[in-house]
């Protein structure tokens, strides 16, 4: 077995598993082509099932998303971490939003003439006007250690922001809609986040979420906030419509979004994500590309459902708001890749 190591200095490292050797380039690109080639095999491989049955009806994912009128079509958009990881502030997220509306011409190059120009709009394009309609947060704005106890939430659960670096969150995303963007938030972050799961951190995430304005929300994986069911629900009480990209990579965690735990009725946000980071590496995308396999099955094999083992799914204000969920007849799933940003 081929073994994809982390990219260190910008370089990837391939070797075969258990042996502590570093491979020369010639056998680096051998096993990386090598990789490449099993991973095309395996998709198409199971592209031609779908094929072979005539219907592509007959594999689907066996949930059904969270609906609220958003993401019914797969969301288009940019995202801060790939392209800045931590180091992001609100001049950075400003001229990512800029460069996401501004008018190009058929080779990229922005266009001088004045906005409200009918010719700039006839000849010109912009990534907003092709589909890419959202700006996100990530990692980066949170006030570390500014909460209770050195932690990211103050007394009543609302997330601490960096003021040096984010003075007004409500600003922000007033900027960006008034040029037509819809703005993305960040919870349950890597880099300082919560080691004990409190019920008033969850209500105050989705307080802030809204009352800031943000249209979405990517919910990760590192912090204790992991209860899926529960943030939903708390968002769908608010009454305010918040698309919701759960980003636990398909782990088999509690309420987290593995295979076992998707069922007719149970998927708790819009879209989730089934692999772990990219790199800016072709069998990155190949091998994150694979990680949506486990998630097709047969229509005939529905999966069965799985109870949450969460202690704050237990909250009865939680229980009874799941029962007001609407209905859904589709779900998205998602590998993570890369692309430049749009500036």
């Amino acid at each position: 077995n081929i073994c994809v190591r982390e990219a260190r200095g910008g370089v990837a490292q391939y070797g075969h598993c258990g042996i502590g050797r570093r491979e020369s380039n010639a056998e680096k690109q051998q096993n990386a082509l090598s990789f490449v080639k099993r991973g095309l095999m395996k998709t198409l491989g199971a592209l031609l099932l779908l094929l072979a049955d005539g219907n592509f009806g007959a594999f689907r994912m066996q949930a059904a998303a969270l609906e609220n009128g958003l993401a019914r079509l797969p969301p288009m958009g940019w995202r801060s971490w790939n392209c800045y990881a931590t180091a992001i502030n609100e001049e950075r997220i400003k001229a990512q939003i800029d460069a996401l509306v501004v008018l190009r011409d058929a080779s990229g190059t922005p266009l001088t003439l004045p906005k409200d120009s009918n010719n700039a709009v006839a000849r010109g394009v912009s990534l907003l006007s092709l589909g890419y309609a959202s700006i996100g947060i990530d990692e980066g704005y949170e006030g570390c250690g500014m909460g209770v106890n050195g932690t990211i939430h103050t007394a009543d659960g609302t997330p601490t922001v960096d003021s040096k670096r984010f003075p007004s969150m409500r600003k922000l995303v007033e900027y960006g809609h008034d040029r037509g963007v819809r703005m993305g938030f960040y919870l349950n972050g890597c880099g300082c986040h919560e080691h004990v799961e409190r019920m008033i951190n969850y209500e105050g995430d989705v307080r802030a979420t809204v009352e800031w304005g943000f249209d979405s929300v990517k919910i990760d994986s590192c912090g204790a906030q992991k209860n899926s069911t529960l943030y939903a629900s708390l968002f769908n009480w608010t009454g305010v419509p918040v698309e919701i990209e759960q980003c636990h990579q398909g782990q088999s965690i509690p309420d987290g979004g593995n295979p076992d735990q998707m069922y007719p009725g149970w998927c708790p946000y819009h879209s989730f994500r089934t692999s772990g980071d990219i790199y800016n590496l072709w069998d990155r995308v190949m091998s994150n590309l694979l990680t949506v396999v486990p998630f097709l099955q047969p229509a005939s094999q529905p999966a069965l459902p799985v109870d949450s083992a969460s202690d704050a799914s237990s909250d009865p204000s939680a229980s009874s708001a799941s029962n007001h969920l609407p209905s859904s007849t589709s779900s998205s799933i998602f590998f993570s890749t890369i692309a430049t940003d749009p500036a």
